[in-house]
């Protein structure tokens, strides 16, 4: 009887090892054949999103290093580079391409500000696609072509293309407005009235859609605003005071943007009989001051007092001129990113005929409240030579397309 036992228990336990071999060895081929159709799910989405990335083409604006195979490209400064932006989207979107940016001098823009409703990354953009490079730099005779070719027919020729580079610093796009063969193309863009096209009439929505403050300088903005605006209804003043380099060349972009010390003083007559004086007592304002100069910035403190005065002590730079450094002055262009993005609440602008300026007052929800530009004055003269900054006055701009000249 107990010899039973121990063969009944012996084949018990022969059973239960084999099943336990069993299960381990269906569990394992389990495994693996659920390995297999991931993998086999992956090689197949890998390939469908390839199929697709196939078909999708891009329009790119590129600024990185400016010595390219020898050839000098310049991005110019932060206004010259959001005019290359911008006005690359509205190409992109007029192409129906998916609009990129590569943009790494002296730093990656995505260090400063990040996509916002438009994803405009361009790290996942193979770069052994085929391009072609679109170099206009600053050729102001692009802008009277694009004005009349039949820019869609033109670019059609180059959809062999996956990729389109645009290396540019001004605002081509603004010729398209009055591209009578585009018209049909704009409307379609949900723009009814073509000549509505041009950056002066959508900074602020397109700047909007395309972006946001990267998480990395957003600690940055939120205590220079909380400084500025102290109090949700502090009546923000904000002055743009562009002194330029000291040149005596007047035909040259690095001109002295004024001419003297007069100059300089006419920005604090403004700003005080136009408005510190009219505020009376009431102690619910803020001086915003940005400069490429920091005596600009010292004098506006010493003459309105450091209780009215705000500014930024490392912001005073041209980032395509200035900054040589990368690793050590990367800071300095997140400020000058980041006071340009705080520049959209100004509830007044004093500026100078220069595009950081300009630009930042476009960018505003109501872009001529309590404007006021310091240009010349006489604007055909501008025509003439654009970079002549002698003889200039205060103009309270109302319409600025029809009173001011700009480029």
């Amino acid at each position: 009887m107990m010899r039973l036992k121990k063969i009944y228990a012996h084949f018990c336990w022969l059973i239960a090892y084999r099943a336990s071999k069993f299960i381990m060895l269906f569990s394992f081929l389990l495994i693996i054949v659920l390995f297999f159709k991931e993998l086999g799910d992956q090689i197949r989405r890998s390939k469908s999103m390839m199929m697709m990335d196939r078909d999708v083409k891009y329009v790119r604006y590129v600024c990185t290093d400016p010595f390219v195979l020898f050839k000098p490209r310049e991005c110019g400064g932060w206004a010259d580079r959001l005019k290359g932006i911008l006005s690359t989207y509205a190409l992109a979107m007029l192409l129906n391409r998916t609009f990129v940016i590569e943009s790494t001098h002296p730093c990656e823009l995505s260090q400063m500000l990040a996509p916002n409703k438009v994803n405009w990354l361009h790290n996942n953009l193979n770069n052994h696609s085929s391009s072609f490079d679109l170099d206009l730099n600053y050729k102001l005779e692009m802008f009277e072509h694009y004005a009349s070719a039949d820019v869609l027919a033109e670019f059609k020729q180059l959809d062999k293309f996956k990729v389109i580079n645009i290396y540019t610093g001004m605002r081509f796009s603004d010729a398209f407005a009055w591209n009578p063969l585009l018209r049909e193309r704009i409307a379609e863009l949900g723009i009814d009235k073509a000549e509505q096209f041009t950056l002066y009439h959508q900074m602020y929505k397109w700047y909007g859609e395309l972006f946001k403050l990267a998480p990395g300088v957003v600690d940055k903005y939120d205590r220079l605003y909380a400084r500025v605006k102290p109090k949700r209804d502090t009546f923000l003043i904000c002055l743009q005071i562009r002194v330029g380099q000291q040149t005596n060349q007047a035909n040259r972009p690095d001109a002295r943007f004024m001419s003297g010390k007069g100059e300089l003083e006419k920005f604090w007559t403004l700003l005080d009989t136009e408005f510190v004086s009219k505020m009376g007592r009431s102690d619910n304002y803020r001086i915003f001051v940005t400069s490429d100069h920091d005596d600009v910035k010292w004098e506006a403190e010493k003459l309105f007092g450091k209780e009215k005065i705000v500014y930024n002590a490392d912001s005073s730079v041209h980032i395509d001129r200035d900054i040589s450094d990368k690793q050590s002055n990367c800071e300095k262009v997140d400020s000058v990113a980041v006071e340009f993005h705080l520049m959209s609440s100004c509830d007044a602008m004093l500026v100078s005929h220069s595009g950081y300026g300009i630009l930042a007052a476009w960018n505003r929800p109501n872009k001529e409240k309590n404007l006021y530009i310091l240009t010349k004055r006489n604007q055909s003269d501008l025509r003439k030579l654009y970079w002549d900054r002698s003889d200039l006055e205060f103009k309270k701009v109302i319409d600025f397309p029809n009173e001011i000249f700009f480029i």
